[in-house]
């Protein structure tokens, strides 16, 4: 096509600064590429700064929706978790011979995934917390223990990265940025603006990331709140104290949940319901106890008055009985039937020793 302009000079392609050329223009295309490359130049910074000797050829990084609660995750290319093996990236050098598979050619990578829900939240330091965990793993020779614990190895090369380290529920997980760290990342790194404008987040996420307090009609705040999972476990105790985790009514809301436990032979309650029906059947002291007969079962004592202080119905005798049987180990002692005739307890003592089994040892120690 002939350029038909009067000034042609116009049409010459200018030159442009290598910031100007870093920066994307408002109408470019959204790509996440720009996103990956940022992680990889960090790497490459991070490398080079530290004198780390590495050249990542092992190491692949990604950006996806994870759970809402992890920042990202390291995944190493062997780890004692079997099923990493399914999820881990490999690389095909070479096409499979006849004689091997695709698998057994291939090799592992390791894996450095940033969640996308969190690229506008500190991505500089979720991204270097895993990358103390790749450099354990290439310069350490660290194998991992598969229970997620952040060890020693994990917080010395994480603070040579000048990452604050703290004790967590896993070990030293708790990272945050230091002045050096932030200093480091602004000053000598120089951060792409544009490099995680591409991102996932909730409405909420959103409220909470610019401090805004959603509002209804009325202009009252709306409190978010967690809604109960359905299909939770609940737990369930017997007189003996024998727990089991089980749903309120199963798949069949008509039919609720009616066990019997084989031991007391007492059906089992959900906890909740027990605690509030305690104050029910607690009773009033009589005016005269002096008067009370004590009643007779086939033998075997009981009197309404233990239910006021139950321990102070176990006689030394009695509590040794059933501490002699508990050490012996010949029997499992929540099988209430079979320690009775051992003891020659009744079911209501041993089931008072087996609740106030501590205070009773404390009380009878030097007897």
């Amino acid at each position: 096509m002939i350029n038909t302009d009067l000034n042609p000079q116009e049409n010459e392609p200018k030159s442009q600064s290598p910031q100007a050329q870093s920066q994307e223009p408002s109408h470019a295309k959204p790509s996440i590429v720009e996103s990956i490359k940022e992680v990889e130049r960090l790497y490459e910074f991070l490398n080079e700064k530290f004198k780390l000797g590495l050249n990542h050829d092992n190491l692949i990084i990604t950006i996806e929706e994870t759970s809402k609660n992890t920042l990202g995750f390291f995944r190493p290319s062997e780890s004692p978790k079997s099923w990493y093996k399914d999820l881990s990236f490999k690389h095909q050098a070479n096409e499979p011979s006849e004689t091997e598979t695709a698998t057994e050619q291939d090799e592992s990578i390791n894996h450095i995934c940033l969640n996308s829900h969190h690229l506008r939240a500190k991505p500089y330091e979720t991204l270097t917390h895993e990358y103390a965990h790749y450099l354990n793993k290439v310069l350490d020779n660290y194998k991992g223990n598969g229970n997620n614990y952040h060890t020693a190895q994990f917080k010395s090369r994480a603070e040579q990265m000048f990452l604050r380290v703290e004790k967590g529920t896993y070990g030293f997980n708790t990272t945050s940025e230091t002045p050096e760290f932030k200093q480091m990342i602004e000053k000598e790194f120089k951060p792409s603006e544009t490099a995680f404008k591409i991102f996932q987040e909730t409405e909420q996420e959103r409220n909470s990331r610019l401090g805004i307090t959603p509002k209804d009609e009325n202009g009252n705040p709306i409190i978010p709140t967690k809604p109960e999972p359905k299909g939770r476990l609940k737990k369930w105790v017997c007189d003996c104290g024998y727990i089991i985790r089980a749903s309120e009514n199963g798949k069949n809301p008509d039919k609720p949940l009616k066990a019997i436990c084989g031991y007391c032979e007492s059906p089992f309650k959900i906890e909740e319901t027990q605690a509030q029906a305690k104050p029910e059947t607690k009773r009033e002291p009589e005016t005269k106890p002096e008067q009370a007969e004590p009643e007779q079962n086939d033998g075997k004592r009981a009197n309404e008055s233990n239910d006021l202080n139950p321990s102070q119905a176990i006689t030394p005798q009695e509590f040794n009985s059933y501490e002699s049987l508990r050490i012996e180990g010949l029997f499992n002692m929540f099988d209430i039937k079979a320690v009775c005739e051992y003891t020659d307890l009744s079911k209501e003592k041993v089931l008072i020793i087996m609740k106030q089994y501590d205070d009773l040892k404390t009380r009878f120690k030097n007897e």
